[in-house]
């Protein structure tokens, strides 16, 4: 018997192989989809958290406008301390948090935003004391949660 022609001559991959490839592929295709998804959701919270801090600066704004009109001392006296009240994105006008405007804030009502305004005068243990408080509350896309934006504003009187 001559054994000087046979060779092994390999035919293809085996199911090991195979197998062993695909598991990597689904692994790396697990985590890319993992990272790109965590990615988008960061994204929306960063789109909503910046809109919310556009909006609440907005309020600030027509803050120092009724302040450079010598008109904040009449509006701290329509809302005592702590009542809540947002203006008009529209006009400037003032009107109370309780109103379908502050509640949905922006034009037509059509936003997920609720701004309110209040000013602490020192009665009643609020704080900070002779501060405007500008909150934007707003439920975030997809999770459901509640998320609130608190930014501060002192007026010069």
């Amino acid at each position: 018997m001559t054994y000087k022609n046979l060779k092994f001559k390999p035919a293809g991959d085996t199911i090991i192989e195979v197998m062993a490839a695909i598991s990597i592929l689904g692994l790396a295709l697990g985590a890319a989809y993992g990272l790109s998804n965590r990615s988008f959701q960061t994204a929306l919270h960063t789109h909503d958290r910046v809109e919310a801090l556009s909006l609440a600066q907005g309020q600030i704004e027509f803050l120092k406008d009724k302040g450079l009109k010598s008109t904040i001392n009449n509006l701290i006296a329509k809302y005592p301390n702590g009542e809540k009240f947002c203006f008009k994105d529209n006009d400037g006008t003032d009107v109370p948090a309780t109103n379908d405007y502050c509640v949905s804030y922006g034009p037509d009502n059509a936003s997920i935003y609720d701004i309110s305004i209040s000013y602490c005068d020192g009665s009643g243990g609020c704080a900070p004391v002779e501060v405007f408080t500008v909150q934007a509350t707003w439920i975030a896309g997809g999770s459901g949660k509640q998320n609130q934006l608190t930014v501060y504003y002192k007026a010069q009187r």
